[in-house]
């Protein structure tokens, strides 16, 4: 009888022991190894930037001030690992540039070189917002952990300036019945739409100093105003 039960039991517990996922027969690494992080193949993050025009090759009629001439960014940043010391990667952002346009003495005219009127008010600005997509090549350098460590970057991006504004701050003459007035004239037609730009980065982990050049006019044909400074440089953070 004990045989019976055994012989009859038997067929029910083959069944159910290959039903079961062995887990003791898998590599233990493939099964905990993880594929997204900042040192593995695929890793994608948001990051903040803020950055400066360099008066670089500023020529008179569009001279920038330093100290007004900023760039505010934010963007979403992919990689894909190929190599231990190679990936390549994309990132699609929003950019905010303000060129503080210098007064300079001399010849006004305002049809040909809008810019030039910067002698005749108070302030002049020259705002362009810009959606962007580059892609880069990373080079990563030393010994890391599950961090981005140190690495260079460097890619190419194409912006859409499809905010291009002139930001006039002027006084009121003595007597008027207002102090100060802000006029904002929008859709710039001797801004360009479209620019392209070389970028290059240099970052420790989440920390990094970028520097991006633009190679494209971004002044439209038929106009005299001089090309504005090509470079920005400044510092992005990784989140």
């Amino acid at each position: 009888m004990k045989f019976y039960l055994i012989y009859s039991i038997l067929p029910f517990l083959f069944i159910s022991i290959m039903a079961q996922d062995i887990v003791i027969d898998k590599n233990v690494d493939d099964q905990y190894k993880a594929r997204r992080g900042p040192n593995m193949r695929q890793y994608g993050h948001v990051y903040e930037s803020i950055g400066f025009i360099v008066p670089y090759n500023d020529m008179s009629g569009a001279r920038v001030e330093s100290v007004r001439s900023v760039e505010f960014s934010f963007g979403y940043r992919y990689k894909l690992k190929l190599l231990s010391f190679y990936a390549i990667g994309y990132e699609l952002s929003n950019s905010w540039k303000i060129y503080g346009i210098k007064s300079e003495s001399g010849l006004v005219n305002i049809s040909s070189n809008p810019l030039s009127q910067a002698s005749q008010v108070d302030k002049l600005s020259l705002s362009i917002s810009s959606l962007g997509a580059e892609v880069y090549n990373r080079f990563n350098f030393g010994k890391r952990g599950n961090f981005l460590g140190n690495y260079l970057d460097i890619g190419i991006k194409e912006e859409w300036n499809y905010a291009r504004k002139l930001i006039i701050k002027d006084k009121a003459v003595t007597g008027n019945y207002y102090e100060r007035s802000r006029s904002v004239h929008k859709n710039l037609n001797f801004i360009e739409k479209f620019s392209t730009l070389v970028t290059a980065r240099i970052g420790i982990n989440k920390v990094s100093i970028f520097g991006k050049y633009r190679f494209s006019n971004l002044i439209a044909p038929g106009y005299s105003t001089p090309e504005l400074p090509p470079l920005t440089a400044g510092v992005q953070l990784a989140f």
